[in-house]
């Protein structure tokens, strides 16, 4: 498979996975865990890809927006942006999320005259342990609070896949555990991935056979 075919593929996979109710509440539920997620209400999920080009000129990454109606209002909504990070080795994000996010902020002042928070999320599948700070302002020398007030405050949430061992993700069972033990599988070693991912996939099926025929 050449670089563009396996582009191509994982584009479609992610698309197609990270569209589905159950994998993305899986990931929010099992792997985020932070409050507001319970204030989801999931069954008003839409998802989207949203194609902002000439941001990333290495074309090794992949985005949806998800968008949400909370259970509870101010705000109404909220919208999840999840970047899935192809890269081999850790590389900068800050800046290249900071431009997604002014242009989906740009885009719903344009379409729903209004501002509704957006949760960045990367979900990162390379070797190499992910170095960058995810706050925005850490990436600043020290500064005073007057001009700091000033400066964009923003972090993203980072689900480094590579960090997760296959004994915790086999035991938690989860939706997107299995994804993930799948994205883990070394398929240049044929006859163990094969078997690896066939015993994935009955796992999968016997956990959660909606999900399986979604694969």
């Amino acid at each position: 498979m050449n670089e563009e075919k396996d582009r191509k593929f994982y584009d479609e996979a992610f698309m197609e996975i990270f569209s589905n109710r159950k994998i993305v509440q899986s990931l929010l539920e099992d792997f985020v865990k932070e409050e507001w997620v319970e204030l989801i209400d999931f069954s008003s999920m839409k998802a989207e890809k949203s194609v902002f080009k000439g941001i990333n000129d290495s074309k090794r990454e992949s985005d949806l927006l998800i968008k949400f109606r909370l259970k509870k209002k101010k705000p109404e909504k909220l919208y999840i942006f999840i970047l899935l990070e192809f890269q081999s080795k850790s590389e900068p994000m800050i800046l290249r999320l900071l431009e997604y996010l002014s242009r989906i902020y740009k885009k719903q002042k344009s379409e729903v005259k209004t501002l509704y928070p957006v949760v960045p999320i990367i979900i990162y599948n390379g070797k190499v342990k992910w170095k960058e700070k995810d706050s925005f302002l850490e990436h600043f020398p020290v500064i005073s609070d007057d001009i700091r007030r000033y400066l964009p405050n923003f972090k993203y949430i980072l689900i480094d896949i590579a960090r997760f061992g296959d004994e915790l993700l086999a035991n938690l069972k989860d939706a997107v555990s299995f994804f993930f033990l799948l994205d883990k599988t070394d398929i240049r070693k044929k006859d163990k991935a094969a078997k690896r991912i066939i015993g994935i996939l009955r796992e999968l099926r016997k956990e959660d056979s909606e999900i399986f025929r979604a694969c």
